[in-house]
């Protein structure tokens, strides 16, 4: 092919094509949130082109920056609608991602999900727990999910309250337990090994960071949520119950 690259063949269904579409979103607004020179960017260039819209354009920030700024550590923004959109299905068929049932939960206590692997992209678990791409709301009714994020990716102007609509939150002590509180079924999904197991990602291997990650043990020792693991992979399932700890190895 001319240059090396290999290009995608015009006879690729309309389906597949909206699956990559989807995927191509997901990438685009990680990079953009992660290292926000567009929000910035459009907002530059509204500033210069309609200087009249300036006004608005400091009370947003004033908003997001002041007023607005504990909102990601106090259950984010969740909008039910923007978690149910179609995107999300081609996203979950692109690679594509199961969600497997090994026990039910109840919805009357609150769980810490501890997911693993990180990644370099997290998908598996943001589509699991920021989405319903994976039906999570059908197989576990009653449990309202929170995926915990670096506070970085919430910080960009435009782009935070669009990741936030999905139930996100800043990845913190604070946050953790402030959704933890919000009732029965509220429940915490957080990737413990974090940015430093990111960077460990290979393809064909798994590389888990957990010797310094004691703080989501020690939340639900404290205060006596259920702890389950989430992965990809085959992992063990450790439930807090009164100030102890039980292990049993499970397949999710």
């Amino acid at each position: 092919m001319p240059l090396g690259i290999d290009f995608a063949p015009w006879n690729v269904p309309l389906k597949r094509r909206l699956q990559t579409l989807a995927v191509a979103h997901y990438v685009i607004i990680f990079l953009m949130a992660i290292g926000p020179i567009v929000p910035w960017l459009v907002i530059t260039l509204l500033l210069v082109c309609f200087p009249i819209l300036a006004p608005m354009v400091v009370l947003y920030l004033f908003w997001i920056y002041v007023w607005d700024r504990q909102t990601p550590h106090k259950g984010g923004r969740r909008v039910p609608f923007m978690r149910r959109l179609s995107i999300w299905r081609y996203f979950r068929d692109f690679f594509p991602i199961h969600l497997v049932k090994t026990s039910d939960l109840d919805p009357n206590k609150n769980y810490l999900f501890c997911c693993h692997p990180h990644g370099i992209l997290s998908i598996g678990h943001f589509a699991t727990f920021a989405t319903e791409g994976t039906r999570f709301d059908q197989q576990y009714p009653g449990i309202t999910p929170y995926l915990m994020i670096l506070e970085e990716t919430l910080r960009a102007p435009i782009l935070r309250d669009y990741i936030m609509s999905s139930g996100v939150c800043v990845s913190s002590k604070e946050s953790c337990l402030y959704s933890l509180n919000q009732g029965p079924g509220h429940s915490v999904a957080l990737i413990v090994g974090g940015a430093a197991e990111s960077l460990e990602a290979r393809p064909g291997s798994t590389t888990l960071v957990l010797k310094e990650r004691r703080g989501f043990v020690k939340i639900a020792l404290t205060a006596g949520y259920e702890l389950s693991m989430f992965g990809l992979v085959t992992c063990t399932c450790v439930t807090v119950r009164s100030n102890s700890l039980s292990v049993c190895p499970t397949t999710v």
